[in-house]
């Protein structure tokens, strides 16, 4: 996941789910920008800190592409 990390491989998690959000980014309200902030990282936290009431499945589910498997195990 770390290596899509550009404007045109754009990945990052939100709660264990892996989306590309590389046809999104440009759709941004808040600007690409924001986004390449998280690009290739887990962006559960603040994606919760800033769209508290959003359900990220819905507005974003169509373009998941995996989930996060627990290293722990």
């Amino acid at each position: 996941m770390a290596e899509h990390n550009s404007r045109y491989s754009l990945w990052i998690a939100i709660d264990g789910y892996v989306y590309d959000l590389s046809c999104y980014a440009s759709k941004h309200p808040g600007g690409i920008d924001k986004l390449m902030d998280f690009a290739g990282k887990d962006a559960t936290e603040e994606f919760f800190n800033v769209h508290s009431w959003l359900n990220h499945n819905h507005l974003v589910g169509k373009l998941q592409i995996g989930y996060i498997e627990n290293q722990d195990q």
